[in-house]
């Protein structure tokens, strides 16, 4: 049985670097609707309550549509060494 080539694996030039969760989520919805969920999610910002070491949600491998305010989770932060209170906040 011969194996049907993917069409984003063969023009994509770049690694699939994406988390198991976007992977799975890109797997299941519509194109457009991944992309709108990709483009609203790196609009959210992950930090260290800490020492406010941060990037975007979507580098961090996390997902957020539709969301609003702000959300505290317990995560590992590399600039403490150590899992610390992560703030998720929106970007202005």
């Amino acid at each position: 049985m011969t194996k049907t080539p993917n069409v984003a694996e063969e023009n994509s030039s770049e690694p699939d670097t994406h988390s198991w969760f976007q992977r799975m989520l890109k797997a299941t919805v519509s194109g457009p609707r991944f992309d709108r969920m990709k483009r609203e999610t790196q609009e959210w910002q992950v930090a260290c309550a800490t020492c406010g070491r941060g990037k975007d949600l979507w580098s961090a491998g996390g997902v957020r549509t539709r969301g609003f305010g702000r959300n505290h989770a317990k995560g590992f932060c590399a600039g403490c060494n150590e899992v610390r209170s992560i703030v998720v906040t929106k970007r202005t």
